[in-house]
Protein backbone atom coordinates (compact mmCIF):
# COMPACT_ATOMS: atom_id res chain seq x y z
CA UNK A 1 0.00 0.00 0.00
CA UNK A 2 2.88 2.35 0.85
CA UNK A 3 4.47 1.75 -2.56
CA UNK A 4 1.17 2.45 -4.28
CA UNK A 5 0.80 5.68 -2.31
CA UNK A 6 4.37 6.66 -3.17
CA UNK A 7 3.82 6.03 -6.88
CA UNK A 8 0.56 7.97 -6.76
CA UNK A 9 2.21 10.90 -4.96
CA UNK A 10 5.08 10.93 -7.48
CA UNK A 11 2.62 11.00 -10.38
CA UNK A 12 0.66 13.85 -8.78
CA UNK A 13 3.85 15.81 -8.10
CA UNK A 14 4.93 15.34 -11.70
CA UNK A 15 1.49 16.50 -12.85
CA UNK A 16 1.87 19.69 -10.80
CA UNK A 17 5.44 20.34 -11.97
CA UNK A 18 4.47 19.81 -15.62
CA UNK A 19 1.54 22.17 -15.26
CA UNK A 20 3.72 24.85 -13.68
CA UNK A 21 6.41 24.31 -16.32
CA UNK A 22 3.89 24.66 -19.15
CA UNK A 23 2.31 27.84 -17.71
CA UNK A 24 5.57 29.81 -17.25
CA UNK A 25 3.83 31.96 -14.63
CA UNK A 26 2.65 31.94 -11.04
CA UNK A 27 -0.36 29.70 -10.48
CA UNK A 28 -2.84 29.60 -7.62
CA UNK A 29 -3.64 26.58 -5.49
CA UNK A 30 -7.20 26.51 -6.83
CA UNK A 31 -5.97 26.59 -10.43
CA UNK A 32 -3.53 23.74 -9.84
CA UNK A 33 -6.18 21.60 -8.17
CA UNK A 34 -8.70 22.27 -10.92
CA UNK A 35 -11.89 20.22 -10.94
CA UNK A 36 -10.18 16.84 -10.58
CA UNK A 37 -7.96 17.15 -7.47
CA UNK A 38 -8.72 17.79 -3.82
CA UNK A 39 -7.37 21.19 -2.76
CA UNK A 40 -5.95 19.84 0.52
CA UNK A 41 -4.08 17.04 -1.29
CA UNK A 42 -2.59 19.56 -3.71
CA UNK A 43 -1.67 21.85 -0.78
CA UNK A 44 0.22 18.96 0.84
CA UNK A 45 1.99 18.11 -2.42
CA UNK A 46 3.01 21.73 -2.91
CA UNK A 47 4.32 21.86 0.67
CA UNK A 48 6.49 18.82 -0.09
CA UNK A 49 7.69 20.27 -3.39
CA UNK A 50 8.56 23.59 -1.73
CA UNK A 51 10.48 21.83 1.05
CA UNK A 52 12.61 20.13 -1.62
CA UNK A 53 13.18 23.41 -3.48
CA UNK A 54 11.28 22.32 -6.59
CA UNK A 55 8.50 24.90 -6.28
CA UNK A 56 8.49 28.44 -4.91
CA UNK A 57 5.72 30.68 -3.65
CA UNK A 58 5.74 34.40 -4.15
CA UNK A 59 4.26 37.45 -5.73
CA UNK A 60 3.52 36.86 -9.38
CA UNK A 61 1.06 39.59 -10.33
CA UNK A 62 1.84 43.30 -10.28
CA UNK A 63 -0.23 46.38 -11.07
CA UNK A 64 0.97 49.31 -13.19
CA UNK A 65 2.59 50.89 -10.10
CA UNK A 66 4.67 47.77 -9.47
CA UNK A 67 2.64 46.76 -6.42
CA UNK A 68 1.96 43.07 -5.86
CA UNK A 69 -1.71 42.14 -5.94
CA UNK A 70 -1.53 38.38 -6.48
CA UNK A 71 0.64 35.53 -5.29
CA UNK A 72 1.08 31.98 -6.47
CA UNK A 73 3.30 28.97 -7.07
CA UNK A 74 6.04 28.67 -9.70
CA UNK A 75 8.45 25.94 -10.68
CA UNK A 76 12.07 26.64 -9.69
CA UNK A 77 15.19 25.96 -11.74
CA UNK A 78 15.75 22.88 -9.54
CA UNK A 79 12.20 21.80 -10.34
CA UNK A 80 12.83 22.13 -14.08
CA UNK A 81 16.04 20.10 -13.73
CA UNK A 82 14.19 17.44 -11.71
CA UNK A 83 11.48 17.25 -14.38
CA UNK A 84 13.96 16.95 -17.27
CA UNK A 85 16.02 14.33 -15.42
CA UNK A 86 12.95 12.27 -14.59
CA UNK A 87 11.73 12.35 -18.19
CA UNK A 88 15.20 11.44 -19.49
CA UNK A 89 15.29 8.44 -17.16
CA UNK A 90 11.83 7.40 -18.31
CA UNK A 91 13.09 7.59 -21.91
CA UNK A 92 16.07 5.35 -21.17
CA UNK A 93 18.44 7.70 -19.40
CA UNK A 94 19.19 10.22 -22.15
CA UNK A 95 17.38 12.80 -24.17
CA UNK A 96 17.25 12.05 -27.89
CA UNK A 97 20.47 12.69 -29.80
CA UNK A 98 19.15 15.61 -31.82
CA UNK A 99 17.86 17.29 -28.62
CA UNK A 100 21.20 16.76 -26.88
CA UNK A 101 23.00 18.34 -29.85
CA UNK A 102 20.63 21.33 -29.87
CA UNK A 103 21.12 21.79 -26.12
CA UNK A 104 24.93 21.59 -26.51
CA UNK A 105 24.86 24.13 -29.34
CA UNK A 106 22.82 26.49 -27.16
CA UNK A 107 25.32 25.96 -24.32
CA UNK A 108 28.22 26.76 -26.64
CA UNK A 109 26.57 30.02 -27.67
CA UNK A 110 25.30 31.10 -24.24
CA UNK A 111 28.13 29.93 -21.97
CA UNK A 112 31.20 29.76 -24.21
CA UNK A 113 30.37 32.81 -26.33
CA UNK A 114 30.47 30.91 -29.65
CA UNK A 115 28.02 33.26 -31.33
CA UNK A 116 27.47 33.64 -35.07
CA UNK A 117 30.00 36.51 -35.18
CA UNK A 118 32.51 34.38 -33.28
CA UNK A 119 32.08 31.43 -35.67
CA UNK A 120 32.25 33.65 -38.76
CA UNK A 121 35.78 34.68 -37.77
CA UNK A 122 37.08 31.16 -38.40
CA UNK A 123 38.47 29.97 -41.70
CA UNK A 124 36.22 27.71 -43.72
CA UNK A 125 36.28 24.15 -42.42
CA UNK A 126 37.74 24.90 -38.98
CA UNK A 127 34.55 23.99 -37.12
CA UNK A 128 34.10 20.90 -39.30
CA UNK A 129 37.61 19.69 -38.44
CA UNK A 130 36.93 20.26 -34.74
CA UNK A 131 33.71 18.23 -35.08
CA UNK A 132 35.55 15.47 -36.93
CA UNK A 133 38.19 15.34 -34.17
CA UNK A 134 35.56 14.74 -31.51
CA UNK A 135 33.75 12.21 -33.71
CA UNK A 136 36.99 10.33 -34.41
CA UNK A 137 37.84 10.31 -30.70
CA UNK A 138 34.43 8.76 -29.97
CA UNK A 139 34.81 6.21 -32.76
CA UNK A 140 38.22 5.11 -31.51
CA UNK A 141 36.90 4.81 -27.98
CA UNK A 142 33.90 2.77 -29.08
CA UNK A 143 35.91 0.45 -31.32
CA UNK A 144 39.56 -0.07 -30.34
CA UNK A 145 40.25 -1.43 -33.85
CA UNK A 146 39.92 2.11 -35.22
CA UNK A 147 41.95 3.55 -32.38
CA UNK A 148 45.13 1.53 -32.85
CA UNK A 149 48.14 3.78 -32.48
CA UNK A 150 46.05 6.70 -31.18
CA UNK A 151 46.62 7.90 -27.61
CA UNK A 152 43.26 9.07 -26.29
CA UNK A 153 44.84 11.33 -23.68
CA UNK A 154 47.03 13.21 -26.19
CA UNK A 155 46.03 16.31 -28.12
CA UNK A 156 45.43 15.32 -31.77
CA UNK A 157 47.71 17.06 -34.29
CA UNK A 158 44.71 18.15 -36.34
CA UNK A 159 42.79 19.78 -33.46
CA UNK A 160 42.32 23.33 -34.84
CA UNK A 161 41.98 25.24 -31.56
CA UNK A 162 44.03 25.94 -28.47
CA UNK A 163 44.78 22.82 -26.44
CA UNK A 164 42.68 24.15 -23.54
CA UNK A 165 39.57 23.66 -25.70
CA UNK A 166 40.22 19.94 -26.29
CA UNK A 167 37.96 18.28 -23.69
CA UNK A 168 37.11 14.68 -24.64
CA UNK A 169 35.00 12.84 -22.06
CA UNK A 170 33.00 9.81 -23.16
CA UNK A 171 31.88 8.68 -26.64
CA UNK A 172 28.29 9.90 -26.35
CA UNK A 173 29.26 13.34 -25.04
CA UNK A 174 31.99 13.68 -27.66
CA UNK A 175 29.48 12.84 -30.41
CA UNK A 176 27.08 15.45 -29.02
CA UNK A 177 29.91 18.03 -29.14
CA UNK A 178 30.73 16.93 -32.69
CA UNK A 179 27.11 17.32 -33.75
CA UNK A 180 26.90 20.80 -32.26
CA UNK A 181 30.10 21.84 -34.07
CA UNK A 182 28.77 20.42 -37.34
CA UNK A 183 25.60 22.49 -36.88
CA UNK A 184 27.76 25.57 -36.24
CA UNK A 185 29.76 24.95 -39.43
CA UNK A 186 26.59 24.48 -41.48
CA UNK A 187 25.17 27.73 -40.10
CA UNK A 188 28.47 29.50 -40.90
CA UNK A 189 28.38 28.19 -44.49
CA UNK A 190 24.78 29.35 -44.90
CA UNK A 191 25.56 32.84 -43.56
CA UNK A 192 28.56 33.12 -45.87
CA UNK A 193 26.48 32.10 -48.88
CA UNK A 194 23.81 34.62 -47.92
CA UNK A 195 26.38 37.42 -47.67
CA UNK A 196 27.91 36.47 -51.01
CA UNK A 197 24.45 36.34 -52.59
CA UNK A 198 23.61 39.77 -51.24
CA UNK A 199 26.86 41.15 -52.65
CA UNK A 200 26.09 40.09 -56.24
Amino acid sequence: MADLLSVSQTNLELFILRRLDADHCYSTLKYLAGDRLNVEIVRGLLRSLRARGLVSYGCGLFNDDGECFGSGYAITEAGCTFLVTFEQNEAGGHEAGVQAIARERARQVEQEGWSADHDDAYDAGTLAVAAATYALSAGCELNPHWGQGIQQDELPDYWPFNSAWWKPTDPRTDLVKAGALIAAEIDRIDREAKREGAGQ
